[in-house]
């Protein structure tokens, strides 16, 4: 089984993409992958099947097929939080899993927040940030990488075109549980996961260089940038 631990400063100096699935991810040329590192976070690994990294908290992955065939077809790495994933290794194999375990940020019965809970340490093995999104996880994953800037793309915050995901509209791509596909938006509440993006830029804003690709920089917590500054 792979250890986090392995990966230490592996692309040191390097910047890395943490990529979402809104619709913006699109507009990205897949030549992308192979160029610069990328973790693909939960349903963004339909972008491209080279790309090397993938992270889940999340056990609703399971639901959908691409977690049973692109994802599991697919040579990436994948880090899978233990507590909700742990039983898919034998699906993934030990040789490409990676079992983390998270800190704490909120406790939802107490409103208590920790705030060292979102610090992140890039020599951090046992156990990474407290994540209240994937991409969080993923953040620290690319940071213990050594990864600098860290890059997010594909965090869109709405819809664009009636799309909530890039993937939308593929045939390929739907429930394995039964239940109806879910709509783009579906009032889904993106208030708290704001909340713990400005928490986590807050406190590592001085030591972690973490940055939004995402066209106009909807969610407007992190500096923005343009993925093509990075990519050459």
């Amino acid at each position: 089984m792979l250890e986090l631990s392995d990966f230490y400063n592996v692309h040191h100096g390097q910047p890395g993409i943490v990529l979402g699935s809104g619709p913006s991810v699109g507009n990205i040329p897949c030549s992308i992958v192979g160029r610069i590192p990328v973790i693909a976070v939960n349903s963004s690994i339909l972008f491209d099947e080279k790309i090397p990294y993938w992270i889940s908290d999340d056990i609703a992955v399971s639901n959908w097929s691409y977690f049973y065939k692109e994802l599991k077809n697919s040579k990436c790495k994948k880090f899978l939080y233990k507590n909700k994933l742990s039983s898919f290794v034998n699906l993934f194999g030990e040789e490409d899993s990676v079992l983390f375990d998270h800190d704490w940020w909120y406790q939802p019965s107490t409103g208590k927040k920790n705030m060292n809970g979102v610090l992140i340490k890039r020599n951090s093995f046992e156990e990474i940030i407290g994540a209240r999104t994937s991409s969080g996880s993923a953040i620290h994953i690319l940071a213990i990488m050594g990864c600098d800037p860290i890059i997010l793309c594909g965090m869109d915050n709405g819809l664009s075109g009636g799309k909530r995901y890039f993937w939308e509209g593929k045939s390929y791509v739907h429930r394995m549980d039964g239940k109806p596909t879910r709509g783009p938006w579906d009032k889904f509440d993106y208030n708290g996961v704001k909340e713990y993006f400005i928490d986590l830029y807050n406190v590592n804003k001085n030591s972690i260089n973490i940055l939004d690709a995402t066209p106009n920089n909807p969610m407007g917590v992190f500096p923005g940038c343009n993925i093509s500054e990075w990519v050459k």
